[in-house]
């Protein structure tokens, strides 16, 4: 079952999503999974117009089912404001998938302004 959960950054940030697939609390093997991040402006756009998609194939920790999603400072550099995001997955072993979270993330300017 999909959970919302709205989420907040700041542009340019690094910060990434850890996510852990679990059956009665134990890690499973999410090796054959494929993980996607994707946020939109209008959550009727089709998955090419997103202005971030993310497809994550090689997990941090598969066995224990173990992924993250990780951001560079370009991917929400020229964002500002309130998009739709989701994050699903697809097992090719069985072909089956779902939505683990969805909502809001909601991209402000950071106060600092990098300086070399």
């Amino acid at each position: 079952m999909a959970k919302h959960s709205n989420l907040q950054r700041f542009q340019s940030s690094t910060l990434g999503y850890r996510v852990l697939f679990t059956k009665n609390k134990i890690g499973i093997d999410i090796t054959t999974f494929t993980v996607y991040f994707t946020m939109k402006t209008n959550k009727e756009d089709v998955d090419s117009a997103a202005v971030v998609n993310k497809k994550i194939t090689i997990h941090t920790d598969a066995t224990n089912g173990k992924s993250l999603i990780e951001f560079s400072p370009s991917d929400t550099l020229d964002l500002l404001g309130n998009y739709y995001y989701e994050i699903s997955y697809k097992n090719s072993s069985d072909d089956t998938g779902d939505v683990l979270f969805y909502g809001r993330m909601t991209i402000e300017k950071t106060t600092r302004i990098a300086r070399d």
